[in-house]
Order: structure tokens, then sequence, then C-alpha cells
């Protein structure tokens, strides 16, 4: 069943390519790639973990991934049915991003400082805590607090988390965008390097990994979309964007694992430890499915977590629960607590919800898809680019309505916003032509 369901997927994904008029970086598409790349995972570790994936799981994800393509081809028709083409790419000229030295020192120097502040906050938290005798026990501690703890870097951590996470990224966009226009490195574009890479360190102080890969899929979104919209053919944006996505998920891969060491997460073995976390999300779905599946107490229990909890910041008296789910058993005594994006649909709502569910965030992301190519509206871009994590992780954990109105998505989409506008707005849409006169 497991290299029926890989088949079936591969042949999803071929329609979502046509029908997305070949564009590798539709919503369909990366939802098709997303489900390939775990049940690929699956097949080739499920002899060892004595995995046998049983129809009703295959029927699930089908049915999940045929109705997200449903609701991105409806709004496709509605999108052309309103005068728009469904993706409308601009030319060089009016791509180029000129931004004084100036402003580049100063951005650079803010973000140092918040950079150290948010270094400073980590470490206080962890020896307020613990006494640790190095970096590698101090990351470890600090995911530990993190993630299974109410410890918090506090309002002025997280904003400083936020405000670097965004400045790397814009600085990633413009850097990327001015490069395809130009084709040259300017002496000013090192410290657009320096951003980024202070991004890095962010990431890294962050004691996840999972930011990794948002970081990463960002800019290889970013990439593919300004290499269409400097002028380049289909051919070449898809086999230049799907070369450089590879490099960046060999480098994502790499990172995952190297962290994993400093946080005590990971085994000797590169392999074991990336398919530990991208096959078994299937694998504890069908097991998950095997049981006689409940379904939650509270509508939207397990879904709507961040709406909840922005309710009962709002003073309203609603139940929540911890976003970690029960660990499940599978196989030869395997163990996790992820079960891809469609456990917590099937729980909270049926097959049926789980299927509209499914449609409508097919539909939303495809809307915001075709919105990032608007000219006169380039920081959909960035936001297209960041919010794709929630469509590549689909295979992992539920990453739509869990965090939909939720503090820390409103945080981060307003930082997003304010960094790129700080340093973008007006002088984004003049002519490349008057600037370099």
């Amino acid at each position: 069943m497991g290299l029926l369901l890989l088949l079936c997927l591969c042949f999803m994904t071929f329609v979502a390519f046509e029908l997305s008029n070949k564009d590798i970086i539709s919503p369909w598409f990366i939802t098709c790639l997303s489900f390939f790349a775990s049940t690929f995972f699956l097949i080739l570790v499920a002899p060892n973990w004595g995995i046998k994936i049983q129809s009703n799981t295959v029927w699930v994800i089908l049915c999940a991934v045929a109705f997200f393509g449903v609701g991105e081809v409806l709004a496709q028709t509605l999108w052309n049915r309103g005068g728009y083409k469904s993706v409308r790419y601009f030319g060089s000229e009016k791509s180029y991003i000129p931004i004084g030295l100036i402003k580049y020192g100063l951005a650079l120097a803010f973000e140092t400082a918040i950079l150290l502040l948010y270094i400073y906050k980590s470490v206080v938290l962890v020896k307020s805590q613990f006494v640790t005798s190095g970096l590698s026990e101090m990351m470890t501690y600090l995911r530990f607090l993190l993630i299974h703890t109410d410890a918090s870097l506090g309002l002025l951590g997280i904003m400083c988390y936020y405000l670097g996470f965004s400045f790397s990224l814009v600085a990633a966009f413009i850097l990327i965008n001015n490069l395809l226009v130009i084709r040259k490195w300017e002496k000013k574009d090192l410290l657009l390097v320096a951003m980024i890479l202070e991004g890095v360190v962010f990431l890294f102080f962050s004691a996840s990994r999972y930011v990794f890969i948002i970081y990463l899929v960002a800019v290889a979104i970013i990439y593919i979309n300004r290499l269409r919209a400097t002028g380049s053919t289909r051919k070449i944006v898809n086999s230049k964007g799907m070369k450089y996505a590879a490099v960046l998920g060999v480098l994502g891969l790499s990172l995952f694992f190297v962290l994993g060491l400093f946080v005590g997460k990971n085994t000797s073995n590169a392999f074991d430890a990336v398919a530990a976390y991208v096959a078994s999300p299937i694998a504890a779905l069908n097991e998950f499915m095997k049981g006689n599946v409940q379904g939650s107490q509270e509508w939207g229990g397990e879904t709507l977590l961040g709406i909840r909890n922005l309710l009962n910041r709002f003073g309203f008296d609603v139940q929540t629960q911890s976003r970690m789910l029960d660990f499940i058993e599978f196989g030869n005594g395997y163990t996790t607590n992820v079960y891809t994006s469609l456990r917590r649909y099937l729980n909270d709502f049926g097959v049926v919800g789980m299927c509209i569910v499914q449609m409508m965030f097919g539909f939303v992301f495809s809307l915001l898809y075709m919105v990032s190519f608007n000219k006169k509206k380039s920081v959909f871009i960035i936001l297209y680019a960041y919010l794709n994590y929630k469509l590549v992780l689909q295979f992992f954990d539920e990453e739509f309505l869990s965090t939909f109105f939720s503090i820390d998505e409103i945080l981060s989409i307003i930082c997003l916003v304010a960094v790129y506008y700080a340093f973008c707005y007006p002088i984004v849409f003049r002519r490349f032509k008057q600037v370099r006169q």
C-alpha cells in the first residue's frame, strides 16, 4: 500500500504541475511534494520499522491532497474571472531596490544590538535554572525550557527574535533580487550578507531546528519568484529553481543534523536522524487510524489553538490545551507525537471536515500565491515565502489553523511587514535605469 500511495502522489504531483502552468512554487505542487517526500522515506525504512500502511491511511492522504487541489483550482478560476491573470510577472527594470549604504549600516547595527540582547536573555534564562559547562549543554537546556516548560524570554526577547528573523529574510530578498537584476556584486551587498549571517545566529539560539526549515524554504521561494520576475523563461526558472532548492535542502538537512548534536537530539547516523522526522508522521497517522478515533471533546480542540489562546488573552473563558500531542508507538517500538497535519483535522472535524479544511487551505494560499506576483504588492512575496513552511510541513504537523490568529503569527507578520517597508518603501518601484544614471 505504501508503493500505491507513492505512485498516486507522483501522479497528483504531475497534475498539480500541469494545472499550475508548470510553476514549481504553486501551493498544490508543494503540498504534493511534501507528502511524496515523507512517503518515499517511509518506504525506505518500513521493513526495518515493521510498518505496513493500511488502505484507509492511503485514501485519507490522497483525499486531503486532492481537495487541496480543488481549493487551488477554485481560487484560480475566481481570480481569472475577476479579470486577473493567474500569475502576472514584471520585468527587471522595475525590480531593482536602490538602498543607500547608510541605511544598510544602520540596519546592521540595529540587528547586531538586538542579537546581543537576545543572546543575553537566553543565557540569563538558562543560568536561572541550570548550571552549564559549555555551549552544547546550554543549548540543550535552552531547548528544554522553551519547548517543554512555561519558561519564556519575555516580550522583549520574543520581539528581538522576530525582528532579527525579519531583518535577515528581508536582506535575503533584497540581495537575491538585486543580484538577479544587475548580475554583479556591489560593495554594500556585504552588509546584506552580514545581516543574513546574523539571522542564522538568531535561528541557532532559538534552539529549534524547525526555524531553519522555515527560513531556508522562504529563501528558496524568494529566489524562484525573483528569477521569474526578472524575465527568465519557465524552463530556466524550473531548472535553476530545482537546483537551488536541492542545494538548500542538503544545507537544511545538514543544519538539522548538526544542531541536533548541540541539543542532544541526534544519533550518529544522519539518515536515521532525518528519517525519524520525515517518515514517522505518516507511520504515526497510520497507527492512529487503526484504533477507534473518538474525536475531540471540544470542537477544534487540537486544531484551533491559536484562536483559543487569543480569546483567552482577551478575557474569554475558552478551554485550551497543549499543542503537544500524546506519544504513540508504532512498528518495532518506535514512538513519536507528530502525525502529519491530517491527524488534527480528523480528530476535530472528521473526514468530511478534513476535506473542507484542506480545500480552504488550498484556496487561501493560492490567492496569496497569485497576489505575490503583483508588482504593486511586493511585500506579499516575502509573506508568501515566509508562510510557505505551512505547506512544506504538512507531512509533519498542522500549521494552518493551529497558528491562525495566534500571537506569534501576528507578531511575526507585523515585524516582517514593518521591516520590509522600513527598507523598501517607497523606492521599491523606481525604474532601474533611473537609479543607475
